[in-house]
């Protein structure tokens, strides 16, 4: 869709599920994202330190019976304590607001439950312990890919100079 100069792609699936727009200007090309309600959650994702409910995470063990697999993305559905009350003979369970919180009480266990409707194709999301999965999120996971990155850049550098030199 072109409006007054601007052309406006919207892409569906993607991410920030945004509105790229860009315009031709002496030759170059400009581009800005149009944002709505979903780009503010999704950009903040990579600025927390804290991992939550509704976020993206990756885990670095394989658990094949419970569908989760070495280094694949999941959905974090919910984070919450458990322990069995002697008392009552049942199950209570404390909702925790991101995985980081410290004020478990003694006794209680953390888990998690984590869903990627490839692996899980019953639709319910399996319950796990963060420790169990190897957790990290993707923020970590980006920065150690940049980390990793800068390296092959250089050396990229490097052999485009020798072969603008010696060819």
């Amino acid at each position: 869709i072109t409006y007054n100069g601007w052309t406006v792609n919207a892409f569906a699936g993607v991410p920030l599920r945004g509105k790229w727009i860009s315009r031709r200007v002496s030759g170059v090309s400009l581009m800005m994202t149009m944002g709505n309600d979903d780009d503010d959650l999704q950009q903040s994702q990579l600025q927390k330190p804290t991992m939550e409910p509704g976020d993206t995470v990756i885990c670095k063990r394989n658990v094949p019976t419970m569908g989760i697999y070495e280094n694949k993305a999941y959905e974090l559905q919910s984070i919450y304590a458990q322990a069995f009350q002697e008392s009552t003979q049942k199950m209570e369970q404390i909702p925790l607001t991101n995985l980081e919180a410290d004020s478990i009480p003694p006794g209680y266990d953390r888990y998690i439950t984590l869903y990627n409707p490839s692996y899980h194709k019953t639709g319910q999301p399996v319950i796990v312990t963060p420790e169990e999965v190897g957790l990290v999120s993707v923020r970590s996971e980006l920065v150690t890919s940049m980390w990793l990155a800068i390296p092959g850049f250089f050396w990229v550098f490097v052999a485009a100079n020798f072969y603008n030199i010696y060819h």
